[in-house]
């Protein structure tokens, strides 16, 4: 589907490189991009091969097989929480 004409027009055109990369990132890892490193690369990627280019390196990487591979399809993947009473990292208030 990121390789669709549709996800192209939504998350491809209107947008900046770095951020087409955090929406793939989202979308096919369930993650935003750890790092500035990653971000460049796949940037680089994506300029000298097109967006199908880095698609493909995502869904044939190995933290995707780890995660998802052929039968899963991708889900939001967050840190857990810490322990206690804490919504993100603003302890909560309690009555």
């Amino acid at each position: 589907m990121a390789c669709s004409e549709s996800y192209r027009q939504r998350f491809y055109s209107p947008y900046p490189s770095a951020k087409v990369i955090e929406f793939l990132f989202r979308h096919l890892l369930g993650r935003t991009p750890a790092t500035q490193t990653e971000i460049q690369d796949y940037t680089k990627l994506m300029a000298e091969q097109g967006l199908n280019a880095a698609v493909v390196a995502i869904v044939d990487s190995s933290e995707y097989a780890r995660f998802f591979g052929d039968y899963v399809v991708p889900y939001p993947r967050v840190p857990s929480l810490p322990a206690g009473n804490y919504l993100g990292s603003i302890k909560a208030i309690s009555d």
